[in-house]
């Protein structure tokens, strides 16, 4: 509802503060909530949860960027995102909350 809605639009907005250009951020943000990939925001969820080294990133980066497809305008933007989800100066517990709205979205429209 609109409550939610509210809800997610101050938090990608809290979000996308960490970006040097936070408009584009959170413009870039609201386009990624609307992409519909399976695991996408369980993917990104797991380079805060379960620690890796540069090549199990890099792993995870290949994941999510093969999930979107090679022609995504986000592919950018996502590269950026997953450099922040694993800077500890990024607050794991703030990040893993609005992935975790994200999530329930996206269940609530595959349901």
């Amino acid at each position: 509802g609109a409550s939610a809605d509210q809800t997610e639009n101050l938090l990608l907005n809290k979000l996308s503060a960490a970006f040097l250009d936070p408009q584009k951020a959170h413009s870039e943000f609201g386009k990624l909530a609307q992409v519909k990939v399976a695991k996408l925001w369980e993917t990104l969820e797991s380079a805060l949860t379960k620690p890796r080294d540069e090549a199990g990133m890099k792993k995870l980066q290949d994941d999510v960027l093969k999930r979107l497809g090679p022609r995504s305008p986000l592919l950018d933007f996502v590269k950026n995102l997953i450099r922040r989800l694993v800077d500890t100066c990024f607050g794991l517990d703030f990040v893993r909350h609005v992935l975790q709205g994200m999530m329930d979205d996206e269940e609530e429209e595959f349901a």
